[in-house]
């Protein structure tokens, strides 16, 4: 039998690390949010960059926190919807990844495009964010691919993923996690022509409004925040910082050369100083190339768009 609003168990196996969201709609249409959870688990780097396979050591872990998962999930009675994304997309292994981790737990994992990824990341923002009537520019750094989505009043003009994340682009070019001038350099040049060779980017949308979510962009918001208040950013979504803000933030982020030094940086969160210098090179050439002048952050990604789509699917 379908329920009205049933409560949804989110899981967003992404390149960075797996996500638990336990959520509902509410009767105004908004994502109420019941639990989260968050793992670190780099997935299909252990064997190294080159090799696009998850290890057993990997498909080992990866069990282990989905049936941490599931118990969770059972607790609130929810369904389950597991979304995977880049790092399960690429690697060679994908359906013996998928098989083993289905007999091991029962959950079944569902891998999206990067276009899909896109959409299902607008469907979180708009729960969050007044942007039914806007042209909207969305942009999403994961830790294997961008996503960049141009919407016209509730229509998508276009919707893409470019293979530049951040821990894609740590493990290509800062491998040992330590900066260097030429590097920062081939990285910026790599990012700038990857997502210019995107076919179907329109670099000079006419939008109203720039929304960023996720990891990188989060990051960002945290450091630019502490540094203007001396506090923490305990709530994020609607917060907002100009292109001048994050040219100070992103010169100190660089100037700090091992993620040792890093970690003297306030508002940055320990599990994230090895891979910010290279989410952070994203952003920036995302900044040059659509002329951003300020970003707004939605707390609600990817997990929250699962439970929209979840929950209309059940209704």
């Amino acid at each position: 039998m379908k329920v009205p609003n049933p409560v949804i168990a989110a899981i967003d196996i992404g390149t960075n690390s797996f996500h638990l969201l336990i959520a509902k709609i509410n009767n105004k249409n908004k994502i109420q949010s019941i639990y989260k959870a968050r793992n670190i688990m780099r997935l299909g780097t252990e064997l190294g960059g080159k090799i696009k396979k998850i290890s057993k050591n990997e498909i080992k872990l990866s069990i282990k926190i989905l049936l941490k998962y599931k118990k969770i999930a059972e607790k609130y009675n929810a369904e389950i919807f597991a979304i995977g994304t880049s790092a399960i997309r690429e690697v060679n292994n994908r359906n013996q990844y998928i098989k083993k981790v289905e007999k091991e737990t029962g959950i079944n994992i569902k891998v999206i495009s990067g276009k899909k990824e896109a959409e299902y990341i607008y469907k979180g923002i708009e729960k969050v964010i007044s942007i039914k009537n806007k042209k909207v520019l969305c942009i999403d750094i994961g830790g294997g691919s961008t996503e960049i989505l141009y919407v016209k009043k509730g229509k998508t003009i276009f919707s893409t993923s470019i293979k530049v994340g951040a821990v894609r682009m740590t493990n290509s070019f800062f491998p040992d996690d330590n900066l260097n001038i030429r590097s920062i350099i081939e990285c910026d040049k790599f990012v700038e022509k990857q997502i210019k060779n995107k076919r179907g980017i329109n670099f000079n949308p006419d939008y109203e409004i720039v929304v960023g979510s996720s990891g990188t962009i989060h990051a960002a918001a945290s450091m630019i925040y502490y540094n203007r208040f001396n506090k923490p950013l305990k709530k994020p979504n609607g917060y907002s910082f100009t292109r001048k803000e994050f040219d100070k933030m992103f010169e100190k982020v660089m100037d700090k050369r091992t993620p040792i030094e890093r970690l003297g940086i306030k508002g940055l969160q320990t599990k994230r100083a090895d891979i910010i210098p290279a989410g952070l090179i994203i952003l920036s050439v995302i900044f040059d190339l659509f002329k951003i002048k300020r970003i707004i952050l939605s707390e609600n990604d990817l997990r929250a768009g699962i439970v929209s789509e979840a929950t209309k699917t059940n209704r």
